[in-house]
């Protein structure tokens, strides 16, 4: 799911134009490797790190491109997005490593990390109203939604599999918000 904005990002860029491209995916996707990667670190669990190592990389490929790119309300609106998912991470680590919360720190984290998931996997829904209203679906990447609903399954089923409800219940939600962003590509592209 992480790779999937690959080949829409760098036609972009050899194009030297964003497009139609929704940039709010890119940010999302930092913000939720990141705290993924918290989250696996302290449960000790490395098939949840390596995946968002990958994703945390190449988000902020992503990020960085779309900013490069962007105009200056996109460049802007890149920027509000990743402060956001960063100050919200570094807060829950510090929240839950102070004992803030009457919870473990992985338990804070871990709710933290669903909270940007559901982020992530609404981002590509930003733009389904303007879909919607213009009968035109180019500012839904096809690769993106349809990855969103094989990665939700996987997680799902994953976490069903450890019986980590932090793993499988956003995951689960996750993979049907995909195939509605899927649905509206389906049903709009050209």
């Amino acid at each position: 799911m992480f790779s999937s904005p690959l080949p829409a990002v760098l036609k972009a860029q050899k194009d030297g134009a964003l497009g139609e491209l929704n940039l709010q995916p890119y940010p999302a996707q930092c913000g939720n490797c990141a705290a993924w990667l918290t989250y696996a670190l302290l449960v000790k669990n490395v098939w949840i790190v390596i995946p968002n190592i990958v994703g945390l990389s190449l988000g902020l490929f992503f990020t960085y491109t779309g900013h490069a790119m962007g105009s200056v309300q996109q460049k802007s609106s890149i920027m509000k997005s990743f402060v956001s998912y960063a100050s919200a991470i570094g807060l829950a680590i510090i929240a839950a490593f102070s004992g803030v919360f009457s919870i473990p720190a992985k338990e804070v984290i871990g709710r933290v990390g669903i909270a940007l998931l559901m982020i992530y996997y609404c981002s590509p829904l930003a733009t389904i109203s303007t879909v919607i209203k213009t009968k035109n679906a180019q500012s839904i990447d096809p690769l993106l939604t349809v990855a969103g609903i094989l990665n939700g399954l996987f997680w799902f089923m994953y976490g069903r599999a450890i019986s980590d409800i932090y793993v499988w219940g956003p995951n689960g939600i996750g993979a049907i918000l995909a195939t509605i962003s899927t649905a509206c590509y389906l049903v709009y592209k050209k």
